[in-house]
């Protein structure tokens, strides 16, 4: 069974799973799909296609389609393996695409900004595969321009590059140009995601998927913010007659995937005659002590 087969009987089995859920909330027939894993994420994905542009054709076999999520978000991307650019053809329009399984959006505005290979552009493509010999296309972005009396083609990746012609008529290939790109250091200034992205494979069991997407007690107070933590912890002081006045402490909210912690340091000790003095002081806001 080919991928597009398989794609058309996993489609069906989500309309069939998306019609019966129609009484719950979107985002508990979301969760239903993306637990089912990667092919059914995809399926879903093309159903979303055709409900929003039913005259858009897409093949999968064009396609490398990889499913990436997060707590907030999730998305089928889809890359078109090989770019085709005809003649006369604007390169702006669309070739890769991505589809937002939780708003069930995709980033294709209109059907006429996507480029859709005519029974013509493939004869090209197949021409220049047989005179040429494309590299991998998991390896490379590789993109085929056609001009008048030739077809002139781009292999990119991170590394290095490739510039290649074919004539038309002859199938001959004239001088290439190939070289390296000088690699670029890492930054250094680059904010740390708490919730990146992460990809899912075919492989990734169904436990896996739930703690990708699953929003945890310690996700959601992590969202009200820094202010808003540490009146929490104020809070869980006064129920334990702890009364502070936070001007006198260095406050840090310290967090991970299990806990938050917020810790009240006081600089400069003090302690008059006569009076109660507490010192440093530790809240786990999770386990309320």
């Amino acid at each position: 069974m080919n991928r597009k087969t398989r794609y058309i009987l996993l489609l069906l089995m989500v309309r069939t799973v998306f019609s019966f859920s129609q009484n719950q909330t979107m985002n508990n027939t979301t969760k239903e799909i993306m637990l089912q894993g990667k092919e059914t994420i995809i399926a879903y994905a093309f159903t979303i296609i055709k409900e929003r542009m039913p005259e858009l054709e897409i093949n999968p076999e064009d396609y490398e389609i990889r499913v990436w999520a997060n707590k907030t978000e999730a998305l089928v991307k889809f890359r078109r393996l090989i770019n085709y650019y005809p003649i006369n053809k604007q390169e702006s329009r669309i070739n890769d695409f991505s589809v937002n399984i939780l708003t069930q959006e995709t980033d294709i505005w209109s059907v006429d900004d996507f480029h859709t290979l005519t029974k013509q552009d493939l004869e090209n493509i197949k021409f220049v595969k047989k005179h040429y010999g494309l590299p991998p296309t998991n390896e490379f972005e590789i993109s085929i321009y056609e001009h008048e009396d030739h077809f002139s083609i781009n292999v990119d990746n991170e590394v290095a590059f490739g510039r290649y012609f074919i004539y038309k008529i002859t199938g001959k290939q004239s001088p290439s140009i190939q070289s390296s790109y000088i690699p670029m250091p890492p930054s250094t200034s680059e904010e740390i995601n708490e919730d990146p992205l992460k990809e899912i494979l075919d492989s990734t069991t169904q436990n896996e998927i739930l703690n990708i997407i699953t929003i945890t007690v310690v996700d959601k107070i992590k969202q009200l913010g820094r202010d808003a933590i540490i009146e929490l912890a104020q809070q869980e002081l006064t129920k334990k007659n702890i009364n502070i006045d936070p001007n006198d402490y260095r406050i840090r909210v310290i967090a991970n995937s299990t806990t938050i912690f917020v810790s009240f340091h006081i600089p400069i000790k003090y302690l008059p005659l006569n009076s109660i003095f507490y010192g440093d002081i530790g809240v786990n806001i999770i386990e309320k002590n």
